[in-house]
């Protein structure tokens, strides 16, 4: 069920096993194991949650449900957990020119804060840029404290589903791994996909939304 404003987000749980991944590009093959909880120590969504310690089991942990974003091109299902990004190939020029597309799903790419009304369980995407080399690294530095929105070139849209179709070849980077090239992508939100869990605060905390 997504997440309102106000409420408190995730439950409590006591588990005897963790399965870990190390970082986002691991969950996909991580998310369907029989384990009773799901740890991250690195990467964009463990940053998400306060970069939180291990879980050392028998404990109580906070189970969080988070959404994922199904992705479909060339005929081929793929599902990404924390980012999508639809770029340039590097010879014309990649991250630096031509159209950029950027979805996170929980507002924070590679340590920056590129989408700062995010949440994980939100029920939403959220995307994009397009701008001039020079703008696009002064953006990129900014992201880093959040302060890079409002920007004229940079539309950041909330959508439960968003499409992406170029003249010419891109490529799909799903949670920091290449996946492929294509021209046109389609991308939907599934809503409470995965629990991801985190050491029980003492104080019995719940983060809100």
């Amino acid at each position: 069920m997504t997440i309102r404003k106000g409420e408190d987000w995730g439950r409590v749980a006591m588990v005897s096993q963790v399965v870990t991944a190390q970082g986002d590009g691991e969950l996909a093959s991580l998310v369907k194991c029989e384990s009773e909880a799901l740890e991250v120590r690195s990467g964009d969504t463990w940053a998400s949650v306060g970069r939180p310690g291990p879980i050392c089991p028998p404990t109580r942990v906070l189970q969080l449900p988070f959404d994922a974003v199904e992705v479909i091109f060339n005929a081929k299902s793929h599902v990404a957990y924390s980012s999508v990004v639809v770029r340039s190939p590097w010879r014309r020029g990649g991250w630096l020119r031509g159209q950029l597309w950027l979805v996170s799903l929980t507002g924070v790419y590679r340590a920056r804060n590129v989408a700062p009304r995010a949440h994980p369980n939100d029920g939403r995407i959220h995307c994009d840029a397009s701008m001039s080399l020079r703008d696009r690294c002064q953006a990129w530095r900014r992201a880093l404290v959040g302060d890079h929105l409002p920007h004229r070139h940079v539309s950041l849209a909330r959508v439960p589903d968003a499409s992406v179709s170029s003249r010419r070849d891109v490529v799909v980077v799903i949670d920091g791994r290449r996946i492929g090239t294509t021209q046109s992508v389609q991308m939907r939100v599934l809503v409470d996909e995965w629990l991801l869990s985190i050491p029980f605060s003492e104080d019995g905390a719940i983060p809100n939304a």
